[in-house]
């Protein structure tokens, strides 16, 4: 089985139409095939970021009540719905560590430590296949790459037509 770690700059991109959206979909159709291909693993803190994404946005009127609802509900759903579409991974004590030095040595916000924390703990914990480190983040993916990281990120063009900035459900 492959891996991909998304941290919330690409885990957004499910959800709302944005260069890269298509790739995450992608990633996203291998996780819910039938026997599963892929699995995607995230902090549970990216659900908090995701939700802020959404309210900034409908705050500067990109996306309509319905809309932002729509999202909320599928975030919801995702990160504690019957069946989820992500490895949920805690940001322990531990995690929390290896973060503060990851900071520390890359620079790096307290987020992104704690999603390439997140991550090299998720690539430790992963049974064979391989393992992409998912970012839209010019400095975390540099990070990861010194960290060993195989970098996916995803750059397909938002395709024409799409009629709302939220997209669909895969």
């Amino acid at each position: 089985m492959d891996y991909y770690y998304f941290d919330a700059s690409v885990l957004v991109k499910a959800y709302l139409w944005e260069v890269g959206t298509e790739d995450v979909r992608q990633v996203l159709r291998g996780v819910r095939a039938a026997p599963p291909r892929l699995r995607v693993a995230t902090s549970s803190v990216a659900f908090a970021e995701a939700a802020s994404a959404v309210s900034r946005r409908s705050f500067a009127r990109e996306l309509t009540e319905d809309e932002a609802d729509e999202i909320w509900n599928r975030l919801l759903d995702d990160f504690g719905g019957p069946e989820l579409p992500y490895l949920l991974l805690e940001p322990r004590l531990d995690v929390v560590g290896r973060a503060a030095e990851l900071a520390r040595r890359h620079r790096l916000r307290a987020l992104d430590a704690i999603h390439l924390a997140t991550g090299i703990v998720a690539r430790q914990e992963a049974s064979g296949g391989t393992f992409r480190f998912a970012s839209s983040d010019k400095r975390l993916n540099a990070a990861a790459l010194s960290e060993a990281f195989d970098v996916f990120d995803p750059r397909s063009p938002v395709p024409p037509g799409t009629g709302s900035a939220v997209a669909p459900a895969e």
